[in-house]
């Protein structure tokens, strides 16, 4: 599609066609009109300015599959920890001084890197 989900009202519901669907996602500009993650797809105001959509697994397993390939080029196996499809945590202790010279740097640098790349 090529939105930009800073500026595009979008919500991801597990299924279109049933209204009392749940909100997967919501983006930042929906959530300024109330609708959270795990609404209701009936909740959602209807208006001609709100996409609503069903996921597609395969791109979003795609792109968590890249993220944390790019994260691992930033510290070992074992100083990486998933906890679901889209979370993880990175224990830079012994590395982010080969990346950056501060916590908030390394995570702006990462930032900016899967931003780019996605």
């Amino acid at each position: 599609m090529g939105l930009d989900p800073m500026h595009t009202k979008l919500a991801v519901v597990g299924d279109v066609n049933r209204n009392g669907s749940i909100v997967l996602a919501a983006t930042p500009p929906l959530k300024t009109l109330g609708v959270k993650k795990m609404a209701r797809l009936y909740e959602i105001p209807q208006r001609k300015d709100i996409l609503v959509v069903n996921p597609i697994m395969s791109t979003y397993i795609k792109c968590s599959n890249y993220i944390t390939k790019l994260a691992l080029q930033y510290v070992p196996i074992e100083d990486f920890h998933q906890y679901s499809i889209d979370e993880f945590l990175l224990d830079v202790t012994d590395s982010i001084h080969l990346f950056a010279s501060d916590p908030y740097e390394f995570a702006l640098k990462l930032k900016r890197e899967i931003y780019e790349h996605t």
